[in-house]
């Protein structure tokens, strides 16, 4: 009979190559999963508006943002250095219920993330398939988010 053959004992650098590997492919998945999450919210709210006889770009329709190409929201974060909190899905429906997309900056976006301490608001955006365009909203401010860049 045979003797089995011992497994030589782990190494460290290749156990700390596999967690950094581990790591990195969890980073990617998560993010994968946010954006999956986005284009299905997205895919959502438009299959609901054309069942409600709503459809986006119908005939003599306008499309939600205000304009000919949808304004899509990428990334809204309200707050500051010491607390924040994701604004995106308040503002998305902010510019999708007006004509011209007009966005305040305050704590109805998502609750006070800083109490007692200034705030900004952080949006990242794109109309239609267009190129990602960014702005900044301090506390108690508005503005409208332009297409033209």
């Amino acid at each position: 009979m045979s003797k089995p053959l011992a497994t030589p004992p782990a190494r460290p650098a290749a156990l700390a190559f596999a967690a950094v590997a581990l790591f990195a492919w969890s980073g990617a998945v998560q993010a994968q999963s946010q954006e999956y999450r986005r284009g299905y919210d997205d895919g959502y709210r438009a299959g609901m508006e054309a069942a409600r006889g709503r459809e986006i770009g119908g005939p003599g329709m306008m499309e939600p943002g205000g304009g000919r190409h949808r304004l899509i929201i990428e990334d809204a974060v309200y707050g500051d250095r010491e607390g924040v909190c994701d604004a995106r899905p308040a503002v998305q429906a902010m510019v999708d219920r007006q004509r011209e997309p007009l966005v305040r900056a305050d704590n109805r976006l998502c609750g006070d993330p800083a109490p007692r301490r200034g705030k900004v608001l952080e949006i990242t955006y794109r109309c239609g398939n267009g190129r990602m365009l960014r702005t900044t909203l301090r506390e108690d401010t508005q503005a409208v988010l332009s297409c033209r860049g």
